[in-house]
């Protein structure tokens, strides 16, 4: 699923380059996701990043991950693990950004939104809109489906001041669905809410909150899902 990154975009007098995030010059004020699970495994994405520039820069950088492993757990006894590892390569397509001028290309297991102009700078408050369709692939899980998805990634390298956001469900979940729902939140990889992410919760959907977010941690969603849920998911994927 994807990830949130987030650099900024400093293109330097007569060089030209980009530099990287780390030189500061700007944090993030607000960042709201609105996105839309579709019965064939794809999710429509608006995200509205709020940057406050401090010093005069030409935009950001907004990376979303094409890669993703899972490791899920398919043990029958409470005493024996049976995991198993799966990788999966998703699509991100019908990109568009507001209002601003930008490029999107894929650079290795990113796909790089470039959003800016060179020959417009930026200081003070400025809020990105941009839309993707996020594609996954079937899971090739033969008795169940699942969902597992980033809301926000761990790649943000500033702090963000709010975050806010919305998953709803085209296809409602089923109670079980609701009762194995569950939000993991702050170092990648943690399986507890440690962000404290207030969220409400009912068959059509999820919206929550979370503020003071430190540099690179993430909100995950994830539950188990009957099979069938997911039809007609593209099936570009590879296991080991």
């Amino acid at each position: 699923m994807p990830g949130l990154f987030l650099f900024l975009l400093c293109f330097l007098l007569l060089a030209g380059s980009v530099s990287k995030a780390d030189e500061g010059g700007y944090t993030i004020t607000d960042y709201d996701v609105k996105a839309i699970l579709h019965p064939d495994n794809t999710i429509d994405v608006t995200e509205r990043i709020g940057v406050l520039f401090t010093e005069e820069r030409h935009g950001i950088y907004r990376n979303i991950p094409l890669e993703m492993t899972v490791v899920r757990d398919f043990s029958r006894k409470q005493d024996k693990s049976e995991e198993k590892i799966f990788r999966y390569g998703n699509k991100i397509r019908n990109i568009q950004v507001k209002g601003d001028e930008f490029t999107a290309s894929r650079q290795g297991e990113d796909e790089v939104i470039k959003i800016g102009s060179e020959d417009e700078a930026v200081i003070g408050a400025k809020t990105y809109v941009l839309t993707y369709t996020s594609v996954m692939p079937d899971d090739r899980i033969p008795y169940s489906d699942f969902l597992y998805y980033s809301i926000l990634g761990s790649e943000t390298e500033v702090p963000i001041n709010r975050f806010t956001f919305r998953l709803t469900f085209e296809k409602p979940l089923t109670d079980a669905s609701l009762e194995a729902f569950l939000i993991y939140s702050g170092d990648p990889g943690e399986k507890k809410n440690m962000l404290k992410v207030s969220y409400e919760l009912n068959e059509y959907g999820v919206s929550g909150q979370a503020e003071n977010i430190g540099e690179n941690q993430a909100v995950t969603v994830f539950t188990n899902l009957p099979r069938g849920y997911f039809k007609n998911a593209f099936k570009l994927s590879a296991a080991f």
